[in-house]
């Protein structure tokens, strides 16, 4: 009789082990809540664009920590190499005006140095070095600096904006992943 239960048993234990590590599974791996991306941006001037910044990468969903940082880090890249290139492009085709050309080409030099510094930043995160990270992070002044060496239009202030809002969110996802771990 004893040989009959045992392997009913085994069946219920190994059921019973499967579903919690399921349950532990699933509970651990769900990512970064919404509450955590509150949080994050609630510190930043407009929690709204920050919160659709970090939703706009589907990793967001599953991500721990560790890939949290390095989203927020790529995202920041991303708008940086975005602004280089507007600059970039603005400076090669600004031909009459050489104060003007003259103003893109700094916003050309300090979106350069900001995407070497995020390369450096991505590699501290990969290292989860994330006290390092907060140091290394280019900060806030190359995006104004750029804007107030050149002609403000509203498409300038759209990509500086979204640049700041990059930056804020950078800024503080490094700080909260850093508090963390």
């Amino acid at each position: 009789m004893s040989s009959s239960r045992t392997p009913t048993l085994t069946a219920l234990s190994f059921a019973s082990l499967s579903f919690f590590l399921f349950f532990f599974f699933v509970s651990h791996c769900n990512g970064v809540s919404q509450q955590t991306i509150s949080t994050v941006c609630s510190q930043t001037q407009s929690d709204e664009l920050c919160a659709s910044l970090l939703n706009s990468d589907p990793r967001i969903a599953s991500a721990d920590l560790p890939l949290f940082s390095l989203v927020s880090v790529e995202l920041t890249q991303k708008q940086a190499g975005q602004n280089y290139k507007s600059f970039s492009r603005l400076r090669d085709n600004t031909t009459r005006d050489p104060l003007l050309r003259k103003g893109y080409a700094k916003c050309v030099s300090l979106y350069g140095k900001m995407v070497g510094d995020l390369r450096r930043v991505h590699e501290l995160s990969e290292s989860r070095e994330y006290e390092e990270v907060i140091k290394e992070g280019p900060g806030y002044s190359p995006a104004y600096d750029c804007l107030n060496g050149v002609k403000f239009t509203t498409a300038l202030g759209e990509i500086t904006r979204d640049m700041l809002i990059a930056l804020e969110m950078f800024a503080s996802v490094a700080s909260y992943v850093a508090q963390q771990m």
